[in-house]
């Protein structure tokens, strides 16, 4: 796509301030991307002229005003950053974990552990009396591991303590789905706990990267989970989540075409494997330039998909895709950066507090339940904790996809150079080719948006 850009000026004795933006050219039309509000602004010819020209009509100002491309008296609210009131938590229940995936980085062989339920009591005290002391209505919650069915027990205890709690909350659970029997999965259906599974998609890619502990094939039996929790009725609302890796990184197309015609999968996650300092084998991580090459390669795929009728969505286009259209904010990770300590926040199974899952570095810490309320903890710690550090480079300041990105994963560039400094180079370089592509696909192919997102935009 074509692109320029326009630059700031003021209207009307400096009342009217007019923001610097990008200009992409597709089919005819004229898409105004504003990089620091996250807003775009549809036009043709005609109004593109009158705002190069700085003739703007007042109907122009007005709707140029309610998408954050303009300001009135210097009044913005757009751009302002998202206030500190996590809702999102992720409690560390087990190390524990029947396979051992080429990826894993938690090392789970030198350290089984699940947490206490006494422990679990106490941080679900400590979450109940943080959501009624800041009038919180809704909080949501993910039991991670290991594998978390192994501590069933554990995530039976939480829905029940919530439930007395008389607070509206969603569990959710990412799980290997071998240990999933027809009586876990009508109890998971019961307590309305979402689920995800892990599947790396053929058999034969997926039992290469996710063996069992004693390194035998794991397909059939999370296959046999999948299929007690379609039966318990998780047929519409189970997701699947898929790894990629240098190994399988060349299957993709293949794997889809499992997925809509073998099992008729409808929605997945597609992550892929960064580098980390617990990872044993390095070679199996992608570049950025290959991750990125792969974010089209899968658009491209759902594109074909959908059109030969199959109905399949990937929650990072569709964010991705949300972004754009109404500036979405569910993702905690790609819609407005990373919103770790913000929005999100890991306890560990000592009670100690992180600002995101993926890491438990000591120099991360907010502190622990014992120490105090949460918020008070997140602004002190923001002060001096080293995951807070502003992530930049030149090329941000002039960058159209800055307020989805700032500067992407806080703790995939610490486990890249050991310090926060610079940008993560896999989402720049992402969003860089991903967005483009779909501001295009917005313009030349609107029908196929609300399968792709699944979600009403009329």
């Amino acid at each position: 796509m074509h692109r320029e850009q326009i630059q700031d000026f003021a209207l009307r004795d400096n009342s009217f301030i007019f923001h610097a933006c990008h200009v992409f050219h597709a089919n005819g039309k004229k898409i105004l991307v504003n990089g620091k509000a996250g807003t775009i602004f549809v036009c043709d010819e005609n109004i593109l002229n009158q705002i190069k020209a700085k003739t703007i009509s007042d109907d122009l100002q007005f709707k140029l005003i309610q998408r954050g491309f303009a300001s009135v008296d210097g009044h913005e609210d757009f751009g302002a950053s998202p206030e500190i009131l996590p809702q999102f938590f992720i409690i560390d229940f087990t190390r524990a974990c029947n396979l051992r995936c080429v990826y894993c980085f938690r090392h789970l062989e030198n350290n089984i552990s699940t947490i206490s339920a006494g422990m679990l009591d106490k941080i679900i005290d400590y979450l109940l009396l943080y959501a009624s002391e800041h009038r919180i209505r809704d909080i949501y919650i993910q039991p991670w591991g290991g594998e978390p069915l192994i501590a069933f027990e554990r995530i039976k205890q939480l829905h029940r303590r919530l439930t007395d709690g008389k607070i509206r909350f969603k569990i959710t659970i990412e799980t290997n789905g071998c240990l999933v029997t027809p009586s876990i999965a009508r109890q998971l259906n019961e307590m309305d706990i979402g689920v995800g599974v892990s599947l790396d998609g053929l058999p034969e890619i997926h039992d290469s990267q996710r063996p069992t502990a004693a390194g035998k094939p794991s397909f059939e039996a999370v296959l046999k989970g999948i299929n007690n929790l379609w039966d318990a009725g998780f047929r519409d609302k189970l997701g699947f989540v898929t790894v990629l890796t240098r190994n399988n990184k060349d299957d993709l197309n293949n794997i889809l075409d499992y997925y809509v015609a073998a099992l008729d999968i409808n929605k997945f996650k597609l992550n892929v494997v960064k580098d980390s300092p617990n990872l044993q084998d390095k070679g199996i991580c992608l570049s950025p330039a290959e991750y990125a090459e792969l974010q089209l390669t899968l658009l491209n795929k759902l594109l074909d998909l959908h059109r030969k009728g199959y109905s399949i969505t990937e929650f990072n286009i569709r964010d991705k895709l949300l972004n754009l259209l109404i500036r979405g904010k569910t993702n905690i990770c790609i819609s407005q950066g990373c919103l770790g300590g913000t929005k999100l926040i890991g306890f560990d199974q000592s009670g100690n507090i992180y600002p995101c899952d993926l890491t438990d570095l000591p120099e991360f810490s907010l502190g622990n339940i014992e120490d105090g309320d949460l918020i008070l903890l997140i602004s002190e710690s923001r002060k001096t904790n080293e995951f807070f550090t502003r992530k930049w480079s030149l090329s941000c300041g002039n960058c159209p996809w800055w307020f989805y990105c700032k500067g992407g994963c806080t703790s995939s560039l610490k486990y890249r150079r050991n310090k926060i400094e610079g940008v993560d180079p896999f989402e720049c370089a992402a969003n860089r080719t991903l967005y483009p592509a779909l501001l295009n696909l917005i313009e030349t192919d609107p029908e196929v948006l609300e399968p792709l997102t699944q979600t009403s935009l009329r």
